[in-house]
């Protein structure tokens, strides 16, 4: 049985070892429907619970430019100096120099949200409900939103980023043990504001 841990403990313990990390989670998380309201689905709450390796403290910039150079397909500016990729800033929030994290920046009253940047590697498998039982995919899957897979990285084998809410994941794995995240408001509060104190970068 998976220890169970705060998000305040999985931040501590990921700020231990600097550098990138190899992870796996297990994420439920509201997909976006076609046709909002109009969707046969619409009123129901509909989960997409998914099970994903990948890295987490990582430069999605590096990453990019060194997939271009694995690919040989480094460019050169006017001046015949490579080109080096650069990430456009978030318009929703900001990453946390040297963390895993990326903290929402909220318009209004909205609530304090945390997010953990990963890199996606592999989809270990997916499963989907709807008002808290499970469906076989095709139930779903004809009825979500097609992903704006558009990129301006250059490269054959995109390098796939995705932002998890913290309270979105219910199991993360590294360092050879798999532990529960205990998620509540308040915790996740106090991270944001952690967060807040710290050194941002877009």
């Amino acid at each position: 049985m998976a220890n169970e841990i705060s998000v305040i403990e999985l931040s501590e313990r990921l700020n231990v070892r600097k550098g990138a990390q190899m992870v796996t989670m297990i994420a439920r998380t509201i997909p976006d429907l076609k046709g909002g309201k109009k969707s046969p689905l619409a009123g129901r709450l509909v989960e997409k619970q998914s099970r994903v390796n990948g890295v987490v403290n990582w430069s999605y910039e590096n990453a990019v430019n060194n997939q271009r150079c694995r690919e040989e397909k480094t460019l050169l500016d006017p001046h015949g100096q490579i080109e080096h990729f650069i990430s456009e800033p978030r318009r929703w929030g900001k990453r946390c120099h040297g963390s895993a994290f990326v903290r929402h920046i909220p318009t209004g009253k909205e609530e304090k949200r945390v997010y953990v940047e990963f890199k996606h590697q592999n989809s270990l498998g997916t499963q989907y409900f709807i008002d808290g039982l499970p469906v076989d995919k095709d139930e779903v899957e004809p009825h979500l939103r097609d992903k704006d897979e558009s990129s301006r990285q250059g490269v054959d084998k995109k390098i796939i980023l995705r932002d998890y809410r913290i309270s979105s994941i219910e199991y993360i794995t590294f360092g050879g043990e798999t532990l529960a995240l205990k998620v509540t408001p308040e915790d996740e509060s106090a991270l944001y504001d952690e967060l807040q104190n710290d050194e941002l970068i877009v």
